[in-house]
This record gives C-alpha cells, structure tokens and sequence, in this order.
C-alpha cells in the first residue's frame, strides 16, 4: 500500500487541527500510550540513555518514561508542529523534531524507540520498524502499539449493511508482526451515545483522515447509515503491542 503525498498532507492537517484539545479528547490514545510505556518500563531493567519517541503526540509516552528515568535525553519526532508545541509545553527539556518520519534519518544512537498510535499512519509500516531498528544501539529495544484492522468493525459493519463504501483509513492486518515479537494484542471498546458522536471523536481526536482516494460519502448516504446505527454505538480499537530487541555485540 502506497500512501500518496496528499494523504500524509492531510493526516498532519487533522492533527495540527486537534492538537489544542487533543488531551481533553483523546482518552483512548492516553490509554493506550500510558498502557505501552507500563510494559516498556516493566521490561526495561536498566535506565537507558537516549530514548527516541516517534509519531510523539503530545507527548503521552514521552510524559510517563521520563518521569520514570528523568536523566535520560529525551528525543520526540511528529510531522504535527502544532503537537509538537504541546508536547514542548508539558516537557521543556524535550529535543522535538518535526519532519517526515518516513524521511529523516538517525544514527544507531538510542537505547530505547518508542511509537504510539503512529504506525498504522505509514504507507509501509513494516519496512519502517526495520528503519527504525537500525536507530538503536546495540542491545537496543524497540517498542511499538498501533491499531490493526478489526477496529471500528462496527461503523464499518454498518457500511456495508448500508451498501455504502466505507471511508476509514485502512489498518495493517492483525498477522502483521513478522519482523517483531507480539507482546500484546488488546481490544479497547467505546461507547457513544451514537455513531454521529463516534464520527464527532474521531475528527476531535484527528483519526478521520479518509482512505486515499475516497470521496465523501454523500448526504443522503450518511443520514441513512445515521438512522440505521444503533443507539448507543460501541467503536472498537484493535491494539498490537510489539518488542523489537537489536542483539549486543
């Protein structure tokens, strides 16, 4: 799958947008953050030294690892200048670097990668955990969670209940752990009041970036597909927890 410029053009859009709100509406991603920087710590004997966040956000891993090891140097990547800025508020001594992950490049310098909810955004997710492991020193660890696809199986279901073409961003299958050792697989369910509200959180969270190529689904299609959700609308989210280990020398 090849992502075109345009759509990673938009997914920093979405987030630039969201990111004033982003911690009062992205309850799930703390969750999920926070549950990612539990492992990394409960596996993670020794403090490390560099420690690289990448797809940063506002900063919710960055937050729990260095207040658990507040001597290590501190480095946050995001394409989002607008959650970087957020993420500089919360932790100053932060060294944020804004850019295309997907283009800039590090040398084997860090002990520990970390990536939230940033995978699943990628035209090659796979090929990126093999960049990225080429970042770590030896004896390194990489430590990543990201959605799969299973989630929002309900909206999606009711798409095609609808006949009606869904519009999601399309998620890494759920084998996808090849080059990596699967820590965890979780499933996180949300209520809303109704599929409008659910729609509503994604674009507050800035998760509604459509699929490349997708047009708008038209007025009368959504009011149908709005009339036929069930009140209130469970979305789930389908979590892959990964570990990557670079072996010592």
């Amino acid at each position: 799958m090849v992502v075109p410029k345009y759509s990673k053009e938009a997914i920093v859009r979405r987030f630039d947008g969201a990111a004033e709100n982003y911690d009062q509406n992205a309850t799930v991603q703390s969750q999920i953050a926070h549950h990612l920087a539990d492992i990394v710590i409960r596996k993670t004997p020794q403090p490390p030294a560099a420690i690289l966040d990448i797809g940063c956000g506002t900063g919710f891993v960055a937050e729990a690892v260095i207040e658990r090891w507040p001597r290590a140097d501190l480095t946050a990547v995001d394409s989002s200048l607008a959650m970087l800025r957020q993420a500089k508020r919360k932790l100053p001594h932060l060294r944020a670097v804004a850019g295309d992950i997907t283009a800039m490049e590090f040398g084997p310098e860090f002990d520990l990668i970390l990536s939230s909810m940033a995978l699943h955004w990628l035209a090659e997710p796979q090929a990126a955990i093999k960049r990225w492991q080429r970042w770590l020193k030896p004896g390194g660890r990489l430590f990543v969670a990201f959605l799969v696809a299973g989630s929002f199986a309900e909206w999606r279901d009711l798409c095609i209940s609808q006949g009606v073409s869904d519009s999601l961003w399309p998620l890494p299958p759920a084998d996808f752990a090849g080059v990596a050792a699967v820590i965890e697989r979780r499933a996180i369910e949300t209520v809303h009041s109704s599929a409008r509200d659910f729609l509503h959180s994604l674009k507050a969270m800035g998760g509604a970036t459509p699929k490349p190529g997708h047009k708008p689904i038209p007025v009368s299609a959504m009011r149908r597909l709005l009339r036929a959700a069930p009140k209130p609308f469970t979305a789930s989210y389908n979590v892959l927890y990964l570990e990557m280990t670079l072996p010592s020398v």
